[in-house]
């Protein structure tokens, strides 16, 4: 009779610099960073957010489980998936702005425009929720309108603030390698409870 013996549990550890233990402190509700604090730490997060927003906003949206807006469960709150996604819409972006075909090139950055603000409002709503977050900086009190306004008016300052409160950069942290890595080893996919 010999008993099986099971193979210890795996652990997984991420390397952070000093300092960058996680993410900051929410006191009172409110944004521990502001959102037009990009000069706290230029490099990575505003530049980032500004030039290649799709990484920092992938990053916030798989280290907060952030699944919503998704169709049929994708992107959702995987990294691969919303690197895809993201970078697809950066590309449209990139492509039908520097390259005019009358009409059609109207149209598509008109759908892409729109999809990114829809898909980064709900993000940054979602994200206020999950911090338990309240937003008061505009005229609309603590509604979508001003994620909504926020997000239409300084997109990469909306970006660049969610990336500042989740990874803590303002602690003078400039890992740019970091930056372009998924915050969780476990590919971004949620654990099933049994």
């Amino acid at each position: 009779q010999q008993q099986q013996q099971q193979p210890p549990p795996v652990a997984y550890a991420i390397p952070v610099a000093a300092g960058q233990a996680g993410q900051q402190e929410i006191h009172g509700g409110m944004w521990p960073t502001p959102l037009c604090g990009c000069f706290e730490n230029c490099l990575p997060s505003c530049m980032m957010a500004w030039c290649l927003w799709p990484y920092p906003l992938a990053r916030v949206r798989v280290a907060s489980h952030i699944d919503q807006p998704s169709c049929v469960e994708w992107p959702g709150s995987n990294w691969n998936a919303n690197i895809i996604f993201l970078l697809v819409l950066w590309l449209l972006e990139v492509i039908f702005t520097g390259v005019y075909i009358p009409v059609v090139s109207s149209w598509i950055s008109l759908v892409v425009g729109v999809t990114k603000i829809v898909f980064i409002t709900v993000t940054r709503m979602e994200y206020r929720r999950h911090k338990g977050i309240t937003e008061n900086c505009c005229c609309c009190e603590d509604t979508c309108w001003d994620d909504c306004c926020s997000t239409t008016f300084c997109m990469c300052c909306v970006i660049a603030q969610m990336d500042r409160t989740e990874f803590n950069w303002r602690d003078g942290a400039n890992d740019c390698g970091r930056a372009f890595q998924n915050p969780r080893p476990d590919g971004g996919v949620r654990p099933v409870s049994v």
